[in-house]
């Protein structure tokens, strides 16, 4: 009688419900773990005895078959996919993604340029969501665009005076990261006077 007692309060409890339901989850991801480990396993060992039967096919006159070399890194291996999942929290992950101008030699950082020299812009972290650079002059045009698949650090040379700006786009023409750069021309001195 105690006991049914005791079982009764215990299925009362909202929370009881909650557990078990969370035990339920964790039991079917444990198990799915075990059987997609064993189907794997399956899979390679048969593949195993497929290359040992190729392989007793080619046995020399003596009758001798040539076993596999390394049977433990092949099982290692095997096993790796299904350790991976849960390994893969514990891989770092890249910083923020950044696009810096810098000196010809693209080691330099640098904001001033004059006309005539050669900028070199260079994107840190590329996310797989960013495709071009886009070169903006003074007058808001863009005067190049060079993709970052084949392009990473591009360069141009400015000879336009101006406030400039490189862009980073994304696949979707949005803008993903901005790098502004002054250009001054020494032949002609401007100077920007308030009162």
């Amino acid at each position: 009688m105690r006991t049914d007692n005791a079982v009764r309060h215990f299925m009362k409890r909202p929370n009881c419900f909650v557990l078990i339901g969370v035990f339920a989850v964790l039991a079917t991801l444990l198990a799915s773990e075990f059987l997609a480990t064993s189907s794997a396993q399956r899979r390679e060992k048969s593949s195993r005895e497929a290359l040992s039967t190729t392989a007793n096919r080619g046995a020399d006159s003596s009758g001798t078959a040539t076993k596999p070399v390394n049977e433990e890194i092949q099982r290692f291996l095997s096993a790796a996919p299904s350790i991976f999942p849960l390994s893969a929290p514990l891989v770092p992950q890249a910083g923020p993604e950044s696009i810096d101008t810098y000196l010809s030699n693209c080691t330099t950082a640098e904001v001033r340029f004059t006309t005539g020299d050669t900028v070199c812009v260079k994107v840190t972290n590329v996310s797989s969501r960013s495709k071009a650079i886009y070169w903006v002059n003074p007058d808001g045009a863009v005067v190049q665009r060079d993709d970052l698949s084949t392009n990473n650090p591009a360069t141009r040379v400015v000879s336009q005076a101006g406030k400039w700006a490189a862009y980073l786009v994304g696949y979707d023409n949005e803008k993903r990261g901005v790098a502004d750069f002054s250009v001054s021309d020494p032949q002609q001195p401007s100077v920007d006077l308030s009162v």
